[in-house]
């Protein structure tokens, strides 16, 4: 059957939910949850509000899309960057370093959705579905360094949540690649200097 072939009210012409999704992605990333309008996403996708209702459902259904979108792609970079390598230290200077290279990209306003799509938001389940796709990203974090410093594996999770966020709302107000690497560099040095002044605990409990 065409695709060209109406498809719910207002939509005789071609559709491609890809397209259309990239284009919701990008603006919720531009603005945020909260501040984006259903008159901007038809704007942005092509689609009249009953076509838009019909591909996507809701505001808040074609959101989640979006963060499944992101995930799918900037998010499994920055995992994939922090699992593959065997040295924790380095581990963490390879993420910081990710996210500076992918949220360089996307200058000009745009930010990682996840970390900043929901700030402020006035709607708590949207809210809860961010924060739980951060805390599972700290928790493979914390995880990991679990596996050499124990006693720092909740800190330094947090603090590698922290540097991401912040390299993403710095790439978001324009600060250029060459900043955000460099600042990665710094973060990447305070992380491995806690590690070393930690080391290894064989076992926590008193003799």
């Amino acid at each position: 059957m065409s695709n060209t072939k109406k498809i719910g009210r207002g939509r005789p012409r071609a559709f491609c939910a890809e397209t259309a999704l990239a284009a919701a992605t990008d603006l919720f990333r531009q603005k945020g949850y909260d501040a984006v309008t259903i008159a901007e996403l038809c704007d942005a996708t092509g689609l009249k509000p009953p076509s838009l209702y019909a591909a996507f459902g809701a505001k808040r259904d074609l959101f989640e899309r979006a963060v499944e979108l992101s995930i799918s792609t900037t998010g499994h970079q920055l995992v994939d960057s922090f699992t593959g390598e065997a040295d924790v230290a380095r581990a963490i200077a390879a993420v910081f370093e990710k996210a500076a290279e992918l949220y360089a990209r996307d200058r000009g306003g745009r930010a990682c959705l996840v970390m900043e799509g929901t700030i402020n938001c006035s709607d708590p389940a949207v809210s809860d579905m961010t924060a739980r796709v951060r805390r599972e990203m700290r928790d493979t974090v914390a995880d990991r360094i679990t596996a050499f410093a124990p006693g720092e594996a909740e800190t330094l999770a947090d603090f590698v949540m922290l540097g991401i966020a912040g390299i993403s709302a710095a790439a978001r107000d324009g600060v250029d690649e060459a900043t955000l690497r460099e600042s990665a560099k710094i973060l990447a040095e305070g992380a491995r200097q806690r590690l070393e002044t930690s080391g290894p605990v064989e076992n926590d409990k008193p003799v």
